[in-house]
């Protein structure tokens, strides 16, 4: 009997993962689209989106894109979350993806595991599906308290039967990788952290306003809880978070205790070379990064990993059981990428350090260090 093999791109393709984002024309969304895209381990087997002002925004603003261009947003298959009648008038409006009703996917059959980037709140009405799917799905952080936490290298412990996951928020995707390569040597480590101002502006907005710092109890509050059983064997002390508008870097700063003497230069070391991090000790202010040191390598075609590590403590050669360091979070990159992690962590039971190290290297991020 003749037997006709599969083309070689097509065996590849069988050994991909398998990933389905909810809310893939969302400004997250989109972006994990794009960062799937660059990850030739994984496939964006199906998109779904619901007919509201985004997704015709995004429509419009394909619609002068080259056809190349535009395949690199859409999935494979994409799903429209309406009725029936709502999904066949979008087909005829446009010609440039075709919609089909999100009724008739078979989730089983099209993917390994599902992220949801739909906006905060909206995934209780796909809970159900999500039961009857049986398989991995990763939350956003704006689904609190629902699922088992997972932040890049580290997950909450669970048991196997657990399916629901949520994705930590831009501070905790850029603090836990540091204290999880710091939780060898931490005792104790005390933290303050500045972010952007996360609640609406409603009334009439002044430069006072804007230019206001706000104390967030609740943010605290939320950011202990989730951090606590990520690292039961250190003590972590959060004074406060404090929000401000219009940043697009957030940072942190860390007074670290460590279990014996070690110098600044040690830390450094310990730090260099970990996925998703570069430690440039002589930084003075998030400008630097965004201009200076981001410019630099863009002109090279690189880009700089999201979370930068800098202080004058990490040029030290003095051994001391007390340092400090401070972290700096490019929102923009930090949310992306640990949904991707999550997916290799969760699918392939991948070590989350390793997990990272991968997406890295395809995202094109390398180390860099001041000279």
């Amino acid at each position: 009997m003749l037997r006709i093999s599969q083309p070689h791109s097509a065996q590849r393709d069988e050994h991909k993962i398998r990933v389905c984002i909810r809310g893939i024309f969302g400004l997250l969304g989109s972006r994990i689209a794009l960062a799937i895209r660059k990850n030739p381990d994984m496939r964006l087997v199906v998109g779904i989106a619901k007919n509201d002002p985004t997704l015709r925004d995004a429509l419009s603003t394909m619609q002068p894109l080259p056809d190349d261009i535009r395949k690199e947003l859409f999935a494979e298959k994409m799903y429209l979350d309406d009725k029936h009648n709502v999904v066949r008038e979008l087909n005829a409006m446009q010609d440039m993806v075709r919609f089909e009703p999100a009724d008739q996917l078979n989730l089983a059959k099209e993917c390994d595991l599902i992220i949801d980037a739909a906006s905060p709140g909206s995934a209780q009405k796909w809970l159900g599906r999500y039961d009857a799917f049986k398989g991995l799905v990763v939350l956003q952080s704006g689904e609190y308290p629902l699922g088992r936490s997972i932040v890049p290298p580290k997950k909450m412990p669970h048991e196997s039967e657990d399916k629901l996951f949520r994705q930590g928020d831009c501070v905790l995707s850029g603090i836990v990788p540091v204290l999880s390569y710091l939780e060898p040597i931490s005792k104790r480590v005390i933290m303050h952290i500045v972010t952007q101002y996360t609640e609406k502006l409603n009334d009439y907005t002044t430069d006072q306003r804007l230019g206001s710092t706000y104390i967030r109890d609740e943010v605290k509050q939320q950011v202990e809880s989730e951090l606590a059983p990520l690292f039961p064997e250190t003590e972590l002390v959060l004074l406060g978070v404090s929000q401000v508008s219009g940043l697009s870097y957030y940072t942190a700063t860390l007074l670290v205790e460590t279990k014996c003497p070690i110098s600044g230069q040690e830390i450094k070391e310990l730090l260099e070379n970990r996925p998703r991090i570069r430690v440039v000790p002589g930084i003075k202010s998030t400008y630097e990064i965004s201009h200076f040191h981001k410019e630099r390598m863009q002109a090279l075609g690189r880009e700089i990993p999201p979370i930068t590590v800098f202080g004058s403590d990490l040029n030290s050669c003095a051994k001391s059981t007390m340092f400090r360091i401070m972290i700096a979070i490019d929102y923009r990159y930090i949310a992306v990428l640990p949904n991707i992690d999550a997916t290799r962590m969760l699918v392939q039971n991948m070590d989350g350090e390793e997990a990272m190290r991968i997406t890295d290297r395809n995202m094109g991020f390398i180390s860099f260090e001041q000279k």
